[in-house]
């Protein structure tokens, strides 16, 4: 068993277990449970890793040869049941602010997902922007008429390949699935939750089908990378990286109050995963900065 170290000279903080403890079959020591958030990735990370963007390229040339339009506007009437609302907030998810926001709520059991998050960024950037300026790509309302495409929020035209809210919401799904051990109920959420994000950025008129789909698996394997350099990268263990990314959230979530990132039919939803995030981040704050 772990020993916990005395805290500026007194006695011994009582053993406060992770995540990774209690979700341990109790078979298998606590120390390897422990250490399995640092332990390099293995054959297994890496094909399931692998694997999903591997299998959406075939997926993806196949989608290119058929009518986009027509499978765009198939999409639309299926989703068109559903109030705009909804699908203004599901999309919202999308947006690396709303996600840090939702990822806070996990800063006690599981910093490993935030700082894989943050080591995610610049892959998931990189990824985005690159493909974005490379493929000249018009978004479905600079080349379908008014009238036949419904579109919630800003009229978008231009920058359509890959869509940049499905690939942050799959590196999240990602982190979640891929970085271990994630209650059964939490991986179904998350997978599902990245699943209407793109789906959303049908619905509401921002993104061809093919978009989604490059997106989905380029966030996926950012998540993956991510988690990777987290697990080589030391410092994210450290106290000071967890007080970074706090504050980091903090600020993100606070920034969500005041900046426009769209689809004011959602506002309300905004402020509370803003007010949520904040909470939270705060919280982890205090907690880390009150520890020795």
């Amino acid at each position: 068993m772990l020993k916990s170290r005395p805290c500026c000279g007194g006695a011994p903080a009582p053993h406060q277990p992770s995540f990774s403890e209690l979700s341990m079959p109790p078979s298998i020591p606590v120390q390897a449970a422990i250490t399995t958030t640092s332990a390099p990735p293995g054959r297994g990370f890496w094909l399931s890793a692998l694997l999903p963007p591997v299998l959406a390229l075939p997926l993806l040339l196949i989608l290119f040869q058929f009518d986009r339009t027509g499978l765009m506007l198939a999409l639309q009437s299926a989703t068109r049941s559903l109030p705009d609302a909804l699908w203004a907030a599901i999309t919202l998810l999308g947006n690396g602010g709303m996600l840090f926001a939702c990822m806070a709520l996990a800063w006690r059991l599981r910093p490993d997902w935030l700082m894989a998050g943050l080591c995610a960024l610049p892959f998931a950037t990189i990824y985005s922007r690159a493909l974005k300026h490379l493929i000249v790509s018009p978004r479905p309302a600079g080349v379908l008429p008014a009238e036949q495409l419904h579109v919630i929020g800003e009229r978008l035209l231009n920058h359509s390949f890959p869509s940049g809210h499905t690939v942050s919401a799959f590196v999240v799904a990602g982190i979640i699935l891929l970085a271990g051990r994630p209650p059964r109920s939490i991986a179904i959420l998350a997978i599902v939750l990245a699943l209407l994000v793109g789906l959303s950025r049908i619905a509401v008129g921002a993104h061809w089908p093919t978009d989604v789909l490059a997106g989905a698996a380029g966030g996926w394997l950012a998540g993956a990378l991510g988690i990777v350099l987290a697990r080589r990268w030391a410092w994210t263990r450290s106290k000071r990286a967890e007080q970074l990314v706090a504050l980091i959230v903090l600020m993100t979530s606070l920034t969500l109050f005041i900046v426009n990132i769209g689809y004011t039919e959602a506002i309300l939803f905004k402020y509370i995963v803003a007010a949520v995030g904040a909470i939270s981040a705060l919280r982890w704050l205090l907690a880390k900065s009150a520890r020795c």
